[in-house]
């Protein structure tokens, strides 16, 4: 799901490196054409017994093709017959009823129209707008309980870390974002795992490529789930590629698609990269979560993550470059939000308020925003609303996400002192998922 990119091994993203970058390069040296979508899904594409899916039946690889991209926008202006539809795709290697299957199209009539959540350049405009006057009412009601806010803030015991960091970690990401999807689903407001036999369980969205900025629409997670810990980096979409972890770590794993070595040895080398990966990504959370409770030196670190002193002094300034830690002295503090189990008595009253004031906004906002949009493409074709509201509920909460940061509730990710912008990392212990 593009909102909350989670992988639950380095070797396996290693893997998926290797093959979208080769699958990128395939597109790029067969189309050449500039893209004229941003897409993605919602959900997982695959198969239990792990058939692999055809690409013709793969929405991305569907989607990557600069005519089937055409043809959507063609279809967004209006219905179109079978014959047209069969010359636009004549060569892709995908046939009408492969984008049936799928769930891009459907037929009406002799016709066939848009069958899921794709916004054009028109539709943003009106969305962005519609979405920017009601998420106000929503940014509104959190600071209106903000006393309440803050005394639940209090139980963090902060040690130099800005307890406005960790509002918007858990209230802008744990809440608006992971628990405002499953509330928005537990309510019936939104549906996004539709079956689809042979190939997986999702939902596809896509939007036209134009001028409009993502900047400041806080809605993307990426996560990496190790035993004992997950790094996590909450920002926009438009600051990217990210300085943080996991998203470091992934950049490196992506590396190896340009080490060339022959797919025999691929296969062994993939795992042990990975293995080396997740050694790394393991230490930087030891490392982060020892200084909880207070500066530690890099000796008592060094033995804390397992590795030598002269070690833990390169990784120590590598993450107070990155702004995750802060010298002092002849010691280091935390700069980041690191939650363990004893701060769930906090998360679980953050989280039920939260639950409150969303439900709330839902309750009088939902049906007049669907009025509101009705003319938007997917819509006025008749893709249920509950479908592509999965996608506005991206802009509802990423937009409430920035006007919280200007009404000082939430830290700035664009703040002046922050050396890399667009995000905020946190490092939390897996044993509070059960409220993700």
């Amino acid at each position: 799901m593009r909102r909350n990119l989670v992988l639950t091994s380095f070797s396996s993203l290693l893997l998926a490196g290797v093959f979208s970058a080769a699958h990128a390069a395939q597109a790029a040296n067969s189309q050449r054409r500039k893209p004229l979508l941003t897409h993605g899904i919602c959900g997982s594409v695959g198969n239990p017994d792990g058939t692999p899916v055809p690409d013709r039946l793969n929405p991305s690889s569907v989607l990557d093709q600069y005519p089937v991209q055409r043809l959507m926008l063609d279809l967004a202006e209006k219905p179109r017959d079978k014959a047209y539809l069969q010359v636009a795709l004549s060569e892709t290697g995908v046939g009408i009823q492969d984008l049936e299957t799928i769930g891009l199209i459907r037929p009406q009539g002799a016709e066939y129209v848009i069958a899921f959540a794709l916004f054009t350049k028109s539709d943003l405009v009106q969305i962005r707008r519609v979405v920017e006057s009601r998420a106000a009412s929503l940014a509104a009601a959190y600071v209106e309980r903000r006393p309440e806010i803050e005394r639940l803030l209090a139980q963090y015991p902060a040690n130099g870390v800005d307890r406005k960091a960790t509002a918007y970690i858990l209230l802008g990401c744990f809440s608006l974002d992971w628990d405002g999807l499953d509330l928005t689903a537990e309510k019936g407001y939104r549906k996004e795992d539709i079956v689809r036999p042979g190939i997986g369980t999702f939902s596809v969205w896509a939007e036209e490529r134009g001028d409009h900025s993502l900047k400041g629409i806080y809605w993307g997670s990426h996560n990496e789930y190790g035993e004992t810990y997950v790094l996590t980096s909450f920002g926009d979409h438009f600051s990217l590629p990210r300085y943080a972890f996991p998203d470091l770590i992934w950049r490196m794993s992506h590396g190896l698609s340009s080490v060339g070595v022959p797919g025999d040895l691929e296969n062994s080398l993939d795992p042990v990269v990975g293995d080396a990966l997740g050694v790394l990504a393991a230490r930087i959370a030891r490392t982060l979560m020892a200084l909880r409770d207070g500066p530690r030196s890099p000796a008592d670190l060094a033995q804390v993550a397992g590795t030598d002193e002269k070690t833990m002094k390169h990784l120590l300034a590598l993450l107070a470059g990155l702004q995750y830690v802060r010298p002092e002295g002849d010691r280091y503090s935390a700069s980041i939000p690191l939650l363990t189990k004893t701060d769930e008595p906090m998360l679980r009253g953050l989280l039920a308020l939260s639950r409150e004031v969303m439900a709330a906004w839902l309750a009088a906002n939902y049906q007049p925003l669907r009025k509101a949009l009705e003319g938007i493409t997917p819509l006025r074709y008749g893709v249920p609303y509950e479908q592509v509201f999965t996608q506005l509920w991206h802009y509802i909460f990423g937009i409430t996400n920035r006007q919280l940061a200007e009404a000082g509730l939430f830290a700035d990710p664009y703040a002046a002192a922050r050396r890399f912008k667009g995000f905020i990392p946190a490092i939390w212990s897996p044993s509070l998922s059960a409220h993700h």
